[in-house]
Formats: structure tokens, C-alpha cells, sequence
């Protein structure tokens, strides 16, 4: 990867400083045209209009189409490596949209499922308070149930008590008549 940016910054330098020395507009695409001129621009051997001018660019002529072709080269590579960085980028692109809708679908699911389980605790809390209010109930039921049946015992203990009333005062009767009926016949017999 290092590589690759020094040689694009390489191939920037080299591009711009050619740009630079390249005759007319400065801001001119890089075409062929304005690597090798037009043919208007050309200097053809069967021209004789600078004789001068027409000796310079034979001299230049082998450089400056050995420098045209390694700069052809170098583009040819770098849009070579750009076009295989924009493949890996548009793949990695295409997984991560893929990803994302995945997470998406996931996204979805986790939230039904949390909403699920809201309703579900929602009505688990309702019953919890249902349940709470029938233990109170309970409680005090039972609470109730206690103090009803400290009640029946203490009647039935009132009760067991009266009974041996009852039945004292009826042995108390019973001893009366029998007291009574013997007093009568005794007073009876003191009447004879």
C-alpha cells in the first residue's frame, strides 16, 4: 500500500511538472495531443519552414517519446490499479449493503421480540398485582378465619360452661323437687 501512494505521488509529480513545461494552456487535460502537438504543430522533415526548430525536435524527438511511453505506461498502471481498488471498493460496497440489510432484518426481529416481551412482562405484572391482591385477600381472610374460629371456640367453651350451668341447676332442681317432695311428705306425715 505504501507503494502504490508513493507512486501516485510520483506519478502526480511527474504529471504536473510535465504539465508545467507543456506548451499552452496550463489547465488542459493530458491528451495525446498535448504530449506529442497537433500536427500542425509537427515538424515534419519535408517542411522547411524553421530549419532551426526542425534540428531541436529530432533531438528531443527519441526522449520526449520515450518519456510519452512511460507515461502512457505509468497511467495505463494507475487506472489499472484504480480500476481494481474501485472493483474491491464496490464489492466491499455491495457486502456492506448486504450487512446492513441483514442487520436491518435482525434489527426488526429483535425489536417484535422485545415488544413481545414487553407485553408479556406488562401482563405478567398484571397478574403479579392480581396475585398480590389475592394473597392480601388471603391474608386477610385467613386473618378472619383465625378470629372466627377464637370466637367459636370461646363460645363453645361459654357454651360447655352454660351447659354445666344447666346442668347444676338442674341437679339444683332436681335436688329441690326431691327436697320439696320430702318436706311435703313429711310435713303430711306431721299433720297425722
Amino acid at each position: 500500500m505504501q507503494n502504490r501512494g508513493a507512486a501516485r505521488s510520483t506519478s502526480t509529480d511527474v504529471f504536473l511538472n510535465f504539465r508545467e513545461s507543456a506548451p499552452g494552456d496550463l489547465q488542459s487535460p493530458l491528451t495525446s495531443e498535448s504530449i506529442n502537438g497537433t500536427d500542425e504543430d509537427r515538424v515534419t522533415p519535408n517542411t522547411p519552414k524553421h530549419s532551426k526548430a526542425r534540428a531541436e525536435p529530432s533531438q528531443n524527438a527519441l526522449p520526449f517519446s520515450h518519456s510519452s511511453s512511460s507515461i502512457n505506461k505509468h497511467w495505463e498502471a494507475e487506472l489499472a490499479a484504480l480500476k481494481g481498488n474501485n472493483a474491491k471498493l464496490t464489492a466491499a460496497l455491495l457486502e456492506s449493503t448486504a450487512n446492513v440489510k441483514q442487520w436491518k432484518q435482525q434489527l426488526g426481529a429483535y425489536q417484535e421480540e422485545a415488544e413481545r416481551l414487553h407485553k408479556r412482562v406488562t401482563e405478567l405484572e398484571c397478574v403479579s398485582g392480581q396475585t398480590t391482591a389475592i394473597k392480601s385477600q388471603k391474608t386477610e381472610l385467613n386473618r378472619t378465619i383465625e378470629e372466627l374460629e377464637l370466637a367459636l371456640k370461646a363460645k363453645e367453651e361459654e357454651l360447655e360452661r352454660l351447659k354445666a350451668e344447666v346442668e347444676s341447676a338442674n341437679e339444683f332442681r332436681f335436688q329441690k323437687d326431691t327436697l320439696t317432695q320430702k318436706l311435703k311428705v313429711s310435713n303430711t306425715l306431721e299433720r297425722l
